[in-house]
């Protein structure tokens, strides 16, 4: 799951057709909203930024009984 959010990142590109580099990352809670994972990023071509947005709906953390379940969706 985390993967899929560096795999988006990794495989998106600046208008100028470089990728980007992350700067930043943080977790932003909102209750009965779910979380949101924001993370920072600057193109290595031009030095323009761009912030993706994950939306992190729940998170189960109970690993005896299930596990750790991330649903993410993906706006960029």
């Amino acid at each position: 799951m985390v993967a899929d959010m560096y795999y988006t990142i990794g495989e998106s590109q600046c208008q100028c057709g470089a990728t980007f580099r992350i700067e930043r990352e943080f977790l932003v809670h909102n209750p009965g909203q779910g979380s949101v994972d924001i993370v920072r990023t600057r193109c290595v071509g031009c030095g323009e930024t761009k912030t993706f947005y994950f939306q992190i709906p729940y998170v189960v953390d109970d690993w005896e009984k299930e596990g750790v379940r991330v649903p993410i969706y993906v706006k960029a």
